[in-house]
């Protein structure tokens, strides 16, 4: 009785297994060097723009505004991204859906979201919500897994 038992939770859980979804992207495909390297130099842009709009009181703003939202645009695609991508989680790769995304929730969307989700709502016309832009500062740690990318996979 015990051994049916045994053997029908084993079973199940083979089932459960085969019905988990994986992530649509893989962490090291050629689409994922080439959208991060998109990313870095979004960011890049980001990074340099920011502090300059700031400075001068965002009397060049409106000749910016277009490149600021089609950046904001590139990260809002890098959220959805993140979700249906896999991820690395210490040493081990994160090839369903639900485990991925549930780790970007709990290591990144939060992050992500304020630097750009109220900008873009507000179609960047409400100037005191630019500060969050400022947040991108800690996407560093990214070009540093970018550039990491880029010696393991070219």
């Amino acid at each position: 009785m015990h051994k049916i038992q045994n053997q029908t939770e084993q079973e199940k859980k083979k089932l459960e297994e085969e019905q988990r979804i994986k992530c649509l992207i893989k962490y090291n495909s050629e689409f994922m060097i080439i959208w991060e390297t998109v990313l870095a130099l979004s960011f890049c842009v980001s990074i340099w723009m920011i502090p300059f709009n700031l400075a001068t009181n965002f009397r060049l703003f409106r000749s910016m505004q277009s490149t600021e939202l089609i950046i904001d645009f590139v990260i809002l695609i890098d959220i959805l991204i993140n979700f249906v991508s896999e991820r690395m989680k210490d040493v081990t790769v994160l090839v369903y859906i639900k485990d991925a995304a549930l780790d970007y929730i709990k290591n990144g969307f939060l992050l992500d979201a304020i630097i750009v989700l109220p900008n873009l709502i507000t179609w960047e016309t409400y100037k005191p919500l630019y500060y969050f832009k400022l947040f991108r500062i800690f996407h560093i740690k990214r070009f540093f897994i970018f550039f990491d990318m880029i010696k393991k996979f070219c």
